[in-house]
Parts: C-alpha cells; structure tokens; sequence
C-alpha cells in the first residue's frame, strides 16, 4: 500500500527534509499497528472455528 504513494509528497506533507526521517519514526509505528491487527485477526478467527 505504502510503495503507491510518492515520497516527495509524504515528506513535503510531514515537514521533513529527509524522507528517512519520516521512515525512521512513522513507518515503525505503522508496521507495529499493522502487526498487531493482523494477530487480533488471527486470534478471532481461531475463535472462530469453535
């Protein structure tokens, strides 16, 4: 989803110089919520099943 999106833009929208910058901190944060979401999915689908 994220690669669709052009870097110029999400740096210019961010304020930073340096994309890296913006890697560095907010894709973390997305990948952790995104981790997590899918766990919660998998766990109500093994519910699920019973």
């Amino acid at each position: 989803m994220y690669q669709e999106i052009e870097e110029a833009i999400i740096r210019a929208q961010m304020g930073h110089t340096d994309i890296k910058t913006t890697k560095d901190y907010y894709y973390y944060s997305t990948q952790d919520q995104k981790y997590k979401e899918s766990q919660i999915s998998k766990a109500i689908s093994i519910c699920l099943r019973f």
